[in-house]
């Protein structure tokens, strides 16, 4: 997560702007994009909480149409992204 943030950095300006009273980036040529996020390993439902309330909150600060977090276990992980990136032929 911490590698994807920082990868985001070139898309968003030093300045900032007010979105829904939370101080937000604003961001540089904005495409509108979907996003699915999968989190993956032996996670309680705690951390499933937070892990998705930071995604949508960085979802909205990047401007995000719309996003999905999908949970696996690590076993799973490659069938899970496998499913994923099938599903999205059929958009």
């Amino acid at each position: 997560m911490k590698t994807m943030m920082e990868r985001s950095i070139p898309i968003q300006q030093a300045f900032i702007r007010l979105l829904h009273q939370e101080t937000h980036h604003i961001q540089r040529a904005v495409v509108p994009k979907q996003a699915t996020i999968i989190g993956y390993g032996d996670i309680s439902d705690e951390e499933k909480g937070v892990f998705t309330q930071f995604i949508g909150r960085n979802a909205r600060n990047m401007c995000f149409e719309g996003y999905r977090v999908v949970f696996a276990q690590e076993n799973e992980l490659e069938q899970a992204v496998r499913k994923e990136v099938l599903s999205w032929g059929k958009l």
